[in-house]
Formats: C-alpha cells, structure tokens, sequence
C-alpha cells in the first residue's frame, strides 16, 4: 500500500510541476510589457503558493484507508462467498459487492493530498 500510496503522490506533484512548466513557456513568449504578462506571471505566483501547501500543510487520512481496505477485503471475500453458494444468495451478494467498491471509494479519497482539520476532514476549495 505504501508504494501506492507514494506513486500516486509522485504522480501528482509531477502533474502540477508539468502544468507550472507549461505557464512559464507561455510567460516567456509575452512580451514584458503587456497586462498578459502581468496575469500569467501572477497566476505562476499563485500557483507555485498553492504547490507550497500541498507540500506543506496537504496531507493523507491512513486510518480511513486502513478502513477502506478493511471494508473493500472483507465485503469483496463475503461477495465472492455468496456468489459461489447461487440462489437467492445472490442478492445479498450484490448488496455486498456495494460495501465493496465503497471500501474503494473510501481508499480512493484518503489517499489524496489535501489540507485537513484537526479531525481529518478535509477542508474543501483550499488546495489545487
């Protein structure tokens, strides 16, 4: 899980540096004296603030991956169970495969790097 975790983290940062790569081409192509140049060069300053806090303050929720992947474990083995004892089964399996991929879900929004308050929640519309 950890290696994961670090490869989508890489990706990420390499995803914002790109686009940051991008807007100082664009930059060097404006002439200086331009309110284009202007704009593009604030919007690389905010940019490189919001790359700071990601780095800085962002952070993970482990506890709740931890659960997810209990969540997405446990309900996938009892699917898998149910669906091999056929019948009427069946239906409880589907209720389980949903368990399941919310475990997924779960994992999936805890492993993102965002600025969280002291509960672990994350604040929402402050980060990239």
């Amino acid at each position: 899980m950890t290696v994961a975790v670090a490869i989508f983290g890489l990706m990420n940062r390499d995803h914002e540096l790109k686009k940051l790569q991008g807007y100082t081409e664009v930059l060097q192509s404006l002439p200086e004296d331009s309110q284009a140049y202007e704009s593009a060069l604030s919007l690389i300053a905010s940019h490189i603030a919001k790359i700071d806090r990601l780095e800085t303050v962002g952070r993970r929720d482990p506890m709740r991956a931890l659960s997810g992947m209990f969540f997405a474990l446990v309900f996938g083995y009892i699917t898998v169970w149910l669906m091999v004892r056929g019948g009427l089964w069946q239906v409880l399996a589907a209720v389980s495969m949903l368990l399941a991929f919310a475990g997924f879900a779960a994992i999936i929004q805890a492993l993102q790097i965002v600025e969280r308050d002291k509960k672990g929640k994350p604040i929402q519309g402050t980060l990239l």
